[in-house]
């Protein structure tokens, strides 16, 4: 992968002959976080499973796939029962190759439209306790710290892991019922 420009960038819905490229940017993005003992591993079932379901969306730049994340309806490990007002984001991954130009922002935005066109109001996530780093960039992002759970079942190995949880308010359309960043191919049944 080269490095590809900020400005030309549109969100779509993965399809599930697309899962080696969705797999490669986690995987790629999984060995570049550099804190020990936290990480993804290299299998993603659950991913698998979203991407016949629509649930997987690929950020691209010029052409090229940068990177990824799962938008779901409901997270009842992390959550409880779905109050109907959320969109859960999970996955979410930029390239290394394209780390540092503003795409993992781009996705959070996206994913945020895509909640609010379901008619919902909050973006939520949830990130491992221990990473400190991260905690923070959700934080810049307009993230509220909401409550810590003590132990969540990992979805890609075995145990349980800490974690944090997170919301931030979606956007509201602009006039005219216009979105930017998703094309209609990302746009939820």
């Amino acid at each position: 992968m080269r490095h590809a420009p900020a400005g030309s960038f549109v969100v779509r819905t993965a399809s599930p002959d697309q899962s080696d490229l969705v797999l490669g940017i986690l995987r790629s993005a999984g060995t570049t976080r550099g804190v020990p003992g936290l990480g993804w591993g290299h299998e993603f079932p659950d991913v698998l499973r979203d991407l016949p379901a629509g649930l997987v969306h690929l950020g691209w730049a010029d052409g090229l796939a940068v990177g990824t994340f799962v938008l779901r309806w409901s997270d009842e490990q992390a959550w409880g029962p779905d109050d109907g007002d959320s969109g859960y984001l999970h996955r979410l991954a930029t390239h290394p190759d394209a780390a540092g130009q503003g795409f993992g922002r781009r996705l959070l935005d996206v994913a945020g439209e895509l909640t609010a066109r379901q008619g919902r109001h909050w973006l939520r996530l949830d990130c491992d306790l221990g990473n400190q780093r991260l905690r923070a960039y959700y934080q810049s992002q307009g993230f509220q710290h909401v409550r810590d759970v003590a132990e969540l079942p990992r979805q890609t190995r075995q145990g349980t892991r800490a974690a944090s949880l997170y919301r931030r308010p979606v956007p509201s359309p602009l006039p005219g019922g216009c979105w930017l960043g998703v094309e209609p191919s990302a746009q939820p049944a």
